[in-house]
């Protein structure tokens, strides 16, 4: 019996998607440069002329992989963002909900973390104003909090997550991940409580 359509779509639709969970995994260990359409193709055992009809070039890609973290992300944080709980318990869920991502997802965080540095101008301008509105957000919880200086205070909790997800990603059985993040969210608990 021949395939319908929409047979086909979900075919092409699984394909496309494993040809990328192949490019996250391989970008993640290898980097990007390090890693060919070729390489791709031969992990994914499929033509290298199969994944050119899926994706333009290597570069567009690697764009797709990035998007699908950043939505990932993006539905992940929204209910947060919105959210109308005291700033400490939103900190505090914030922190759990990276924490349970990276545990549950390494290999995106591994490539994401990877890659980052390396195209931060793609990144800038396709989600950096979505990352102003969540600096924003984050900054009027820490004058919720009562800090001298909001600002500061969001860019320094930015530097802590930063750390610890290079930390947790380079040694994950070995970090005390879940020890860290109840001490960071503790801090903040105890700013309201007491602020300085």
């Amino acid at each position: 019996m021949p395939r319908t359509a929409e047979q086909f779509a979900n075919i092409r639709q699984e394909r496309k998607e494993e040809i990328l969970q192949v490019a996250l995994r391989l970008f993640g260990e290898k980097g990007y440069e390090a890693t060919s359409i070729d390489m791709i193709a031969k992990t994914a055992n499929i033509s290298k002329g199969l994944v050119y009809n899926y994706f333009e070039n290597k570069q567009k890609l690697l764009e797709t992989v990035l998007d699908m973290f950043f939505e990932k992300l993006g539905d992940t944080f929204k209910a947060l963002y919105d959210s109308a709980e005291p700033a400490e318990v939103i900190i505090r869920q914030m922190l759990y909900t990276l924490r349970d991502s990276m545990k549950a997802d390494i290999e995106f965080w591994q490539f994401y973390t990877r890659l980052s540095f390396q195209f931060t101008e793609y990144l800038k301008r396709q989600y950096g104003a979505e990352m102003g509105r969540w600096m924003h957000k984050v900054t009027a919880m820490m004058e919720e909090l009562r800090f001298a200086n909001p600002q500061i205070e969001a860019i320094k909790l930015g530097s802590i997550i930063d750390g610890i997800c290079i930390n947790y990603i380079l040694a994950p059985k070995f970090y005390p991940i879940d020890e860290v993040i109840e001490n960071v969210a503790d801090g903040f608990e105890t700013q309201r409580a007491d602020p300085r």
